[in-house]
């Protein structure tokens, strides 16, 4: 062998070796690129099952975790949802894209910090409902992940803080909070101030800010729900906006927002400036009511509300026990 194709040799050795060594776990950035040599492959995939007369459309996957009310989620899911498994674990992902054999990366959770990744595939027929069953998903089988900027992870978009606004916000949460000594009281105060904000005659669709909501009102769910998570981080609380839908074909959606203190989630609606309380008095969380919705009290709707709503809206109980839902961040 010549000098120089040894040379060459050890040089195609010596990259084989780095690249290798740049793909190791360990390190930071390999989730990153494996993620999109993923997305590439899925991408040739997807053409490949076209020309195949097999063209990739939405679908919607089920099956059963071994983790009773475990998050699960697939990641780069069209719709952006998670789902909550019910009390028997069984699980209803919406809108991921189905082609041939397409593989999932299913992600369950429990604790919202760390999880479990493992592979699925898609069946080579689709059925005629676009729903797949994929049986019985043994979780702690996968591979153990940190959920916080996993790659591919869309059930949680994380939103910067409204900083130059930031004295506006301060100001409102200080009035309406001065002289309270709980957190409920505090939040709650600013919950129903929020719910003075629903105005039906302002329907612009672009938030622009939640300054803009607070000082002219909006129709929308969402719009009130940033507001209320805006002054409370204003207010050094760590919240989340939670949208939730139900199962219909055209589905019911809302927004909501869950503040944290006391170790727990609590779950406020500044739409209606209510919030849900168990037999002790304390505010539960989005979780409690996915599971139990005989914490809505039909009466908390009250024909004289300051909204036109005479009674407890017929899909409010199904949007939370779907499962459905997409978290919201604040950043400050």
């Amino acid at each position: 062998m010549s000098t120089r194709a040894r040379v060459l040799l050890l040089t195609t050795l010596m990259v084989g070796v780095v690249a290798g060594l740049l793909f190791l776990p360990v390190f930071p950035w390999s989730a990153r690129w494996n993620h999109k040599l993923d997305r590439i492959l899925a991408k040739g995939e997807m053409s490949l099952a076209r020309l195949r007369g097999k063209a990739p459309r939405l679908a919607t996957i089920e099956g059963t975790v071994d983790i009773p009310g475990a998050a699960v989620e697939v990641l780069d899911s069209r719709s952006g949802l998670a789902s909550l498994a019910d009390s028997k674990g069984t699980f209803t992902l919406p809108g991921v894209m189905w082609y041939p054999g397409a593989a999932y990366s299913l992600i369950v959770s429990t604790d919202e910090q760390q999880g479990y990744s493992l592979k699925i595939r898609a069946p080579d027929e689709l059925p005629p409902d676009s729903e797949f069953n994929v049986g019985l998903v043994d979780a702690q089988a996968g591979r153990q992940v940190k959920l916080a900027r996993l790659p591919g992870r869309n059930s949680i978009t994380y939103e910067s803080y409204d900083l130059p606004n930031d004295e506006y916000y301060r100001d409102i949460f200080t009035r309406l909070t001065t002289g309270r000594t709980s957190d409920d009281a505090k939040i709650s105060a600013v919950n129903s101030y929020v719910a003075t904000k629903l105005n039906y005659a302002e329907d612009q669709w672009e938030l622009g800010s939640p300054r803009r909501v607070l000082d002219g009102g909006s129709k929308y769910c969402g719009h009130l729900a940033e507001a209320l998570a805006t002054v409370l981080t204003a207010g050094d609380y760590t919240t989340r906006m939670v949208d939730i839908c139900d199962r219909q074909s055209k589905p019911d959606t809302h927004v909501v927002v869950e503040v944290s203190y006391g170790g727990a989630w609590h779950l406020y609606d500044p739409t209606f400036g209510v919030r849900y309380q168990d037999s002790a008095g304390q505010v539960v969380s989005y979780r409690q009511l996915r599971f139990d919705q005989s914490f809505i009290p039909r009466d908390l709707f009250r024909a004289d509300f300051r909204a036109p709503l005479p009674a407890l809206p017929a899909w409010m109980p199904d949007a939370y026990s779907s499962g459905y839902h997409h978290f919201y961040s604040i950043q400050k």
